[in-house]
């Protein structure tokens, strides 16, 4: 009895985070799918129209243009992280190796990280010409 007892405390003390957890994570992921599947603007009722907009998606020269610059960009980091490494810590093939089959994990993050900080740093120096008159 003091077994049941325990375990409806548990489940009391998790069922706020899950219910958290399924209001802000998983109730927008199945929203997204659906309006992915619809042609709506926002404002109005979605009209349903299949697989439209993946095929529109899959026919988009500029998507797979970033997908290729971007898998590029992923490689050259990737590499150039590795030979980095490789040179200040005089590591053999055999480690590198190892490391780079690691790297693919945490690349995305580093690289949505640089990107961020860089677009920040672009954003302020573009705020700071507007208002700061050119030098005579």
């Amino acid at each position: 009895m003091k077994y049941l007892y325990t375990r409806r405390k548990c489940l009391l003390l998790v069922l706020p985070l899950f219910i958290l957890y399924t209001m802000y994570t998983i109730y927008p992921m199945i929203n997204s799918i659906y309006y992915s599947f619809t042609s709506y603007r926002g404002l109005g009722t979605p009209r349903w129209n299949d697989f439209a907009n993946y095929r529109r998606l899959l026919t988009d020269r500029y998507v797979w243009l970033s997908l290729k610059n971007a898998l590029v960009a992923a490689g050259a980091m990737m590499l150039m992280t590795a030979q980095s490494t490789m040179k200040i810590t005089k590591m053999p093939v055999s480690c590198l190796l190892n490391s780079l089959a690691r790297k693919p994990f945490f690349l995305f993050f580093s690289i949505s990280l640089f990107l961020s900080l860089r677009s920040e740093s672009f954003l302020r120096a573009e705020s700071c010409r507007r208002r700061c008159p050119p030098p005579a």
